[in-house]
């Protein structure tokens, strides 16, 4: 069974390789990286589904209210 975990609050650091929402920081998949920076920013309101991969807690899905 995968771990996975979520977190909904304020984007509290995004670059392009990883997200932190709420305490927890998630590795963004290289396929995701442009349109997750894109929608989003620090300081905007999301919720973040993150599961295992390969030892790294990686971002599957991001949702929110963005400014755009």
């Amino acid at each position: 069974m995968a771990e996975k975990s979520e977190a909904h609050g304020t984007i509290s650091a995004l670059s392009t390789s990883s997200i932190s929402v709420a305490g927890l920081t998630c590795a963004i998949p290289a396929d995701k990286s442009a349109d997750v920076n894109a929608k989003f920013k620090t300081g905007d309101a999301a919720e973040i589904r993150c599961s295992l991969v390969s030892g790294t807690n990686t971002l599957t899905s991001i949702s929110g209210k963005n400014h755009h």
